[in-house]
């Protein structure tokens, strides 16, 4: 992707295969060492699970996460730190040399240790005593996996390395002191900002590196009504925007829309991209599809459907609010789309089939809550299961398939309806 120039940058719009063409490029040179960084937590996630869905070797990918990430995103395609330590160096320990074993075994000694600490019923003493004795045994095994992360990187040779920009910037270089790179893969460029691109350039020097995404987004800072020189204007510019200099840079476009139905694409490419990306589905590819949403738009929408679209705009007069922690939510706004779920599930569809994304964490929750009570006095909850063989666990509240969250949370998903959540508006 790089080839004779040290920078690539990819515009790749929603719907493009960005992710398939980042595995892509990735897996296509499996004997060199590469790092694809992320923006978010979530992201890698789908990097990961189409980077395992391309590649079942276990030794090929690792994933790169803190503490907190690790408990808030299980390591659901067998490629985490942990599972590198348990299962796949245990299963090499014949090609490892006498001090490599006694490392390893010095880990599994106290990583037991800790796990037996932790778990010990009688304490007597849950004073400073213990609570010192936890924390040498912690830092103890933490030594040990800092010395088991060398045996990844020279002995066993992992390829891939996936991550974010936090943690290639604070831990990376720390983790594997040594390490370099042949290729560095930037992931949502637009929210990138400059000065961490060369953050992470400046530990890795002499790395040819790729950044994908798409300009027509937010800006990757708050605007705080500072007065910045103009050095700091041009180190807080996306990266997409800061690398242009066509001696060194060579600029790509995907431009065929793999996902989205023509009208769709036509709608949104028109307004934001100037016509210039094109739809790969035709329209006789939706007729079924489309013509089965006749009949859940004609019971959903209050005003009559003559005419079946591929997307509505639905106004809702609820003027929004902001929550303590700035974001916004709208109770009203959540209520009535609620209320439209309700209707789609109890026309002919499933759950799972259901997307429902907001751009603000206050309103998620706020739907979330509008969900829940909604599902609470659905009616002819158990004819809609008894007819569809729907297990009446999925309208549970606590096993509800719908999924409602950010547009991050919706990477290399799909979904045959989505309701999209706008949050901001006032009456009118």
């Amino acid at each position: 992707m790089a080839s004779r120039y040290p920078v690539t940058i990819i515009k790749a719009s929603a719907g493009t295969g960005k992710i398939q063409v980042l595995a892509s490029a990735a897996l296509s040179t499996i004997n060199e060492r590469q790092l694809i960084v992320c923006n978010t937590n979530s992201a890698p996630e789908a990097v990961v699970a189409r980077l395992r869905k391309w590649c079942t070797e276990d030794e090929k990918v690792i994933r790169l996460k803190s503490t907190l990430a690790s408990i808030r995103y299980p390591d659901l395609h067998r490629c985490g730190e942990e599972y590198w330590y348990n299962n796949i160096i245990p299963a090499n320990i014949g090609s490892l040399g006498a001090s490599d074993r006694e490392i390893f075994k010095s880990y599994l000694e106290y990583k037991a240790r800790f796990k037996d600490l932790v778990n010990c019923e009688k304490r007597d003493d849950l004073e400073h005593k213990f609570f010192d004795r936890l924390e040498r045994v912690a830092r103890k095994l933490d030594t040990c996996r800092k010395k088991l992360a060398r045996i990844i990187m020279d002995v066993l040779f992992c390829p891939i390395y996936v991550t974010t920009i936090d943690y290639a910037v604070l831990y990376l270089r720390q983790k594997f002191p040594t390490i370099g790179f042949r290729k560095i893969f930037f992931d949502e460029g637009s929210q990138v900002r400059l000065s961490d691109i060369l953050v992470i350039l400046s530990l890795f020097p002499g790395t040819s590196f790729s950044v994908l995404g798409v300009s027509k987004q937010l800006p990757p800072y708050v605007d705080l009504e500072m007065n910045l020189t103009a050095e700091e204007k041009v180190l807080a510019k996306n990266s997409m925007c800061g690398l242009r200099n066509e001696m060194y840079t060579k600029r790509m476009t995907l431009n065929l829309n793999f996902r989205s139905h023509p009208e769709v694409v036509a709608l949104v490419f028109k307004i934001f991209y100037g016509e210039k990306l094109e739809a790969f589905l035709e329209q006789n590819d939706l007729d079924i599809a489309i013509s089965g949403m006749y009949f859940i738009l004609k019971r959903v929408i209050i005003t009559p459907v003559f005419t079946i679209y591929p997307f509505y705009f639905l106004n809702i007069k609820c003027p929004s609010s902001k929550h303590l922690t700035g974001s916004i939510y709208n109770e009203g706004e959540a209520k009535m789309v609620a209320s439209y779920c309700m209707r789609i599930l109890k026309t002919c569809s499933r759950p799972k089939s259901i997307g429902i994304v907001s751009f603000y964490k206050a309103q998620i929750n706020t739907l979330r809550k509008a969900v829940c009570a909604e599902l609470e006095i659905l009616e002819n909850k158990t004819y809609i299961c008894n007819t569809r063989m729907i297990n009446e666990a999925e309208f549970k509240a606590s096993n509800f398939c719908c999924t409602i969250d950010t547009v991050d949370a919706f990477q290399e998903e799909e979904r045959d309806i989505i309701l999209i959540v706008t949050s901001r508006s006032s009456v009118r």
